[in-house]
């Protein structure tokens, strides 16, 4: 759908230019159109790509310090399935959006708006939970869906600076003290973080 508007969108210059070179005075407000329908699409579809990471943090918010679930949870020896599951959604996702979306300047766009809005998720996320420590399996995810998304998105074409955004920096910050903390105690993250 979204190949579609951006054809409309290049065939509209076309029938909508006279002999002379001018455009038709309603070539304007079509181009309007069509960008605020591109702009439309591509929050939807960043929407619903976040709801999957949304969804990864809800199950993480059980393991929260003092909630009842926490202490159940912990016996079973959690593995980083969360985070790995994740990581592959958001690695699939973006190889189908590469290969579907043939206007390169629109992935792009789409890549960045998605990476700063899964960063300020997780930014805000954690600063939901400032005030207490995270449980040792958030913190394997969480160090492995930020290690791993940063890789892909830079991949992607990111740039450097939208890539270490405030956000990035307060959610790495948090992690790097959440770790150290964890590596103080004793209990460093189960499973791999690679």
């Amino acid at each position: 759908m979204i190949n579609v508007v951006i054809d409309c969108k290049n065939q509209a210059l076309k029938l909508c230019a006279m002999e002379s070179g001018d455009l038709h005075k309603y070539h304007t407000k079509i181009d309007d159109f069509l960008e605020r329908v591109l702009a439309a699409m591509r929050q939807s579809l960043i929407q619903k790509m976040l709801g999957a990471l949304e969804a990864v943090l809800k199950k993480l918010a059980r393991y929260d310090e003092g909630s009842f679930f926490s202490s159940l949870l912990s016996l079973a020896k959690p593995v980083n399935e969360n985070g790995q599951s994740y990581v592959n959604f958001v690695r699939a996702n973006s190889e189908q959006l590469r290969l579907k979306i043939s206007d390169e300047l629109l992935a792009l766009t789409i890549f960045e708006e998605w990476y700063t809005a899964q960063m300020n998720l997780l930014c805000n996320w954690l600063s939901g939970r400032a005030e207490i420590s995270l449980h040792t399996y958030q913190l394997s995810c969480l160090l492995f869906i930020n290690k791993k998304v940063v890789g892909d998105f830079e991949m992607q074409g990111v740039t450097e600076k939208i890539l270490h955004s405030k956000a990035y920096q307060t959610v790495a910050n948090r992690l790097t003290v959440e770790e150290a903390t964890h590596a103080c105690q004793g209990k460093l993250p189960n499973g791999p973080a690679e």
